[in-house]
């Protein structure tokens, strides 16, 4: 049985996302694999945090949206709380969603130590 799309919405447009390749959950899975090595700069963490957040929706868009990159996600005129849904929509959707998780949890717990 083949698995639904799903939708996102980015600046008030909504976006279809397919069961995503092979391609794009290897590269949804280095996203993740990136923010578990969070650096200890405060700036570089955020940054880092954002940057991911981005090349998660870049890469399920780049099927379907290949002009939805990661600069034009920049430019998109959107909130952190919309970024979040988008990017929360994509993992959940890919079955990584567990990892996402766990990968904040051991990030979060890292910091504390």
């Amino acid at each position: 049985k083949p698995m639904p799309e799903t939708t996102i919405t980015l600046a008030g447009r909504n976006y279809a996302v397919r069961p995503l390749t092979l391609r794009q959950l290897r590269d949804l899975g280095i996203c993740l694999a990136k923010g578990r090595a969070a650096p200890s700069d405060a700036a570089a963490a955020e940054r880092l945090a954002y940057d991911a957040m981005i090349e998660t929706i870049a890469a399920a868009l780049a099927r379907d949206h290949p002009a939805m990159t990661g600069e034009a996600i920049l430019d998109l005129e959107i909130s952190l709380v919309e970024l979040q849904r988008a990017n929360l929509a994509i993992l959940e959707h890919s079955g990584l969603g567990v990892a996402a998780g766990k990968a904040a949890a051991e990030a979060s717990a890292a910091t504390r130590a």
